[in-house]
């Protein structure tokens, strides 16, 4: 069993395309490319970790078409534009934020990104894992922009990921590689 996180999908919402620069030429050919990304890295008996905005739809029927031909067990982190009466029998769980431990690490889930959360300043201490700033603020993993906080906040967005869910070992692998993780800046 392996642990994905990713955010900011939008199924079903056409003007993200343009709002994102989404390299698609209609929602139909969006959410296709993203179920199809997603399935060809996530298997049945994984976890994934949506970390909000997940679907942009009007009844259950509409999220369950789209989860259902989703691989792996699904939670979401609610974001701005989730409504949970929608997605409730499609997820394991849906939480505002949540905290858990995996690959030697300790992981905030939110959807927002956070100047400071719990472990910041803990050696070898917590990660905080967000979406909502889609492409627009921060560049993800890039200390001399002013909108990166620490090297230790990562946007899990798919607009900086390929359109795909990432691998949690491939995230903490990067974490323990870099020279300066356990110190606070």
């Amino acid at each position: 069993m392996a642990i994905f996180f990713t955010a900011d999908t939008h199924f079903g919402h056409a003007n993200i395309i343009r709002y994102c620069n989404r390299p698609f030429h209609s929602i139909g050919e969006h959410d296709a490319a993203l179920i199809t990304n997603w399935n060809a890295v996530v298997r049945p008996d994984d976890e994934v970790y949506v970390l909000g905005d997940f679907i942009f739809a009007k009844n259950v029927e509409e999220v369950e078409s789209v989860t259902q031909r989703l691989n792996g067990r699904k939670y979401l982190i609610r974001g701005n534009h989730d409504r949970t009466e929608l997605c409730e029998s499609s997820f394991e769980w849906i939480k505002d934020y949540h905290e858990m431990a995996a690959h030697n690490l300790k992981w905030v889930l939110f959807h927002y990104p956070l100047h400071e959360w719990h472990g910041k300043y803990r050696p070898n201490g917590f990660v905080h894992l967000h979406g909502h700033t889609h492409n627009k603020i921060e560049k993800n993993g890039d200390p001399s922009h002013p909108e990166t906080s620490n090297k230790r906040r990562i946007n899990v967005g798919v607009d900086l990921h390929g359109f795909t869910p990432i691998r949690a070992k491939a995230l903490a692998t990067r974490i323990h590689n870099e020279a300066n993780y356990g110190h606070h800046s």
